[in-house]
């Protein structure tokens, strides 16, 4: 009786809050000025696809390897097809994640963006990437292939996982659905940790939805290890814990009922419950054990301090704010200060004016359930412009808005009775993704607003709306007996596993390759590396210059080559930079340096890394007596001394080569004083 109250109270909650989103779609459709014609299409392609499902997924005319294979085919195919054409540079945050990954394949594990410090599941995603441009070179076509192969995962798992919920036909329908996901299609082409996320977040549904009672109990305790190890993994990419543990919990504790006495299905609970969360926690800090003594980064951590404070901001609607984020410069990025302070404010925001927060709310639940307009501003907002036609990218960019917004509203429409099915679902199958997406939902409500929040709660809607959907036809029909599932088609499925892993690597050797005849670094890398002058002198680093919590950090032979400076090893690991009058002395590993005598801390420590001591070069140029000025549309630094400041040209930024006449410096080869020692 308790789990059954419990799934229709979720269930029916769940269906008011789609009508909710239905709602807020057609109030931003509304102010986009979309007419009845656009709602006219949107009804043609729902009808198109129940009817396709009902001919050939419904009646199961087709087996399933087969049309998986087809499914996987059309995944990858359309993927492919559109990283091709649009070649998505990276920027903003994706700029940082792929720069980072630059970074710490040449050897610079430090060179990471200080909100890193702040939220630890950052570091994941660049960790990523960079082990796979440690077989395939740094190429961003080679993240983007691995997004393809993500993208063929989740459609994998959504299959089997339908399977589990309902049959086979449940499967492919839910597999269908998102291999057709145009926003996640165009998104694609973007450098971002939620293709890798939604995967780990499905095979933790996977693997909950393998324990049980029906299966040997020893089976149970494995698929909860793996429960808790995907759990760790989709935690890595984004913080999710307090909407995947909750669903856990209700389905062990709840929902799965054991045969035997009280105590005995109490001890079976307690057990599974508990290897769930071990394993979850034990997966965090071996991963961690590799990453933090290189990083200086705990990515066990995890708090929604800043999320809550942006999302409570009433003046700018709960999304990301200049103001919220000065909290992490304020408390210098330190992970304790920062998200204590941000969870304090966001709490006495809600206190001081509940129902002004409320109203916040539904402010919130249409930015970020309202239109899937993240997916084709990220894929467009950086394009190279050398390997697309812009003119017939802007012809078409309304069409593919209106089309991506249209097959969303399909989704939710088709959720409907998903939820409404979810009610006579004896088995419970249906419940852990209406628990998962509830949680996304009841989260959203505080959290910052994204219109990408709801990446992962689409792959749910699949689930849902596909289950409903055979649910519903087979309601109709009532055919829901006159199919046998119970024995699989081993031929089937054998071809459907090797067709798998042939088209995943097949994609992922030619997305890299596809586009090599162009060797520029911006295309390929996605980072731009900062180029340095002094006095109107070009200087080439090698080692390069690494960013350091917003601060470029060159070696110190080459700042003295560039400033003019002497440079010496002092006693104690001190090293010490001389011009004219002034004398600078620095100590490795301490962000305190000494300027004719008087100590100043200029917030990054000097550092080894690569063999060279590194030094924030604004810092030390500006302590010496220089000017230094960075240009960040042409990523240009220029530095300046005083007798060459009075009369220089305003520079007019140029992206492809340096300015006409600036001649080109080649460093010598003097290297570092050797024997240099960490400083304790």
């Amino acid at each position: 009786m308790v789990r059954k109250s419990l799934v229709n109270a979720v269930a029916v909650l769940l269906f008011i809050a789609i009508v909710l989103m239905l709602v807020t779609v057609y109030a931003t459709n509304g102010r986009k000025g979309y007419t009845v014609v656009f709602y006219v299409f949107t009804a043609v392609c729902v009808a198109a696809f129940a009817s396709f499902i009902h001919m050939f997924v419904a009646k199961d005319r087709m087996c399933d390897g087969l049309f998986m294979g087809l499914v996987l085919l059309l995944t990858v195919g359309l993927r492919a097809l559109w990283v091709f054409k649009v070649p998505t540079l990276p920027i903003s945050d994706y700029l940082a994640n792929q720069s980072y990954a630059f970074y710490f394949i040449n050897g610079f594990f430090n060179a990471y963006d200080p909100s890193y410090s702040v939220f630890p599941h950052k570091m994941s995603y660049p960790l990523v990437i960079q082990l796979i441009y440690k077989f395939t070179g740094v190429d961003i076509n080679a993240a983007k292939a691995l997004n393809i192969v993500m993208s063929a995962g989740s459609v994998v798992l959504l299959y089997h996982i339908g399977k589990l919920m309902l049959d086979n036909r449940a499967g492919k329908t839910a597999a269908l659905m998102f291999a057709l996901w145009p926003a996640q299609i165009m998104f694609n082409s973007v450098l971002a940790p939620e293709h890798i996320f939604v995967f780990f977040l499905l095979l933790t549904v996977y693997c909950l939805l393998n324990i049980k009672p029906q299966a040997l109990f020893r089976r149970e305790l494995l698929f909860a290890v793996f429960t808790g190890i995907s759990a760790a993994a989709s935690q890595l990419f984004r913080p999710v814990i307090y909407v995947l543990f909750p669903a856990i919990f209700v389905y062990i504790v709840v929902l799965c009922q054991h045969a035997g006495a009280f105590l005995q299905k109490v001890i079976m609970k307690v057990l599974l419950l508990g290897v769930v969360v071990l394993s979850y926690f034990v997966s965090l800090y071996c991963i961690n054990l590799a990453v933090q003594p290189v990083t200086g980064v705990d990515i066990t951590r995890s708090s929604p301090g800043m999320s809550l404070l942006m999302g409570t901001n009433f003046e700018s609607d709960g999304t990301y704010n200049v103001e919220d984020a000065s909290y992490m410069r304020e408390y210098d990025f330190d992970y304790e200060k920062v998200h204590s302070a941000a969870k304090e404010a966001a709490i006495g925001r809600i206190k001081d004016d509940p129902v002004r927060f409320a109203s916040l709310v539904a402010k919130k639940y249409g930015i970020i359930w309202g239109n899937e307009s993240y997916a084709l501003e990220g894929a467009l907002s950086n394009v190279d412009e050398r390997s697309v036609d812009t003119n017939l990218l802007s012809l078409l960019t309304p069409l593919l808005e209106k089309c991506s917004q249209a097959y969303y509203i399909a989704i939710l429409l088709l959720a409907l009775p998903g939820s409404i099915f979810a009610l006579k679902d004896s088995e419970y199958g249906m419940a852990v993704p209406c628990l998962v997406l509830f949680g996304f939902v009841v989260s959203f409500c505080f959290l910052d607003a994204k219109s990408i929040n709801h990446v992962p709660a689409v792959p749910m809607f699949f689930l849902i709306g596909g289950t409903g959907l055979i649910s519903m036809m087979d309601a109709l029909s009532e055919a829901s007996l006159s199919f046998d599932y119970e024995e699989p088609d081993k031929t089937a499925g054998a071809v459907f596993r090797v067709f798998t892993v042939f088209v995943c690597a097949a994609v992922f050797a030619t997305v890299v390759l596809m586009s090599r005849n162009d060797k520029g670094i911006r295309r390929h890398v996605g980072v731009v590396m900062p180029a340095i002058y002094s006095n109107g002198v070009l200087y080439e680093t090698d080692p390069m210059p690494v960013p350091i919590k917003g601060m470029i950090l060159v070696p110190d032979y080459l700042l003295a080559e560039m400033t003019g400076a002497e440079s010496e090893l002092g006693e104690g690991n001190r090293i010490i930079l001389s011009r004219g009058a002034r004398k600078l002395v620095f100590e490795l590993e301490s962000s305190i340096v000494s300027i004719n005598g008087q100590a100043r801390d200029i917030g990054v420590p000097v550092t080894v890394m690569q063999g060279a001591v590194y030094i924030p070069l604004r810092a030390a140029a500006e302590g010496l007596g220089l000017t230094v000025n960075y240009f960040p549309e042409t990523s240009r630094i220029e530095i300046r001394s005083p007798e060459t400041s009075p009369g220089v040209q305003e520079y007019t930024p140029n992206t492809r080569k340096p300015a006409q006449g600036v001649q080109k410096y080649t460093p010598n080869t003097r290297k570092p004083a050797q024997g240099v020692q960490k400083f304790n």
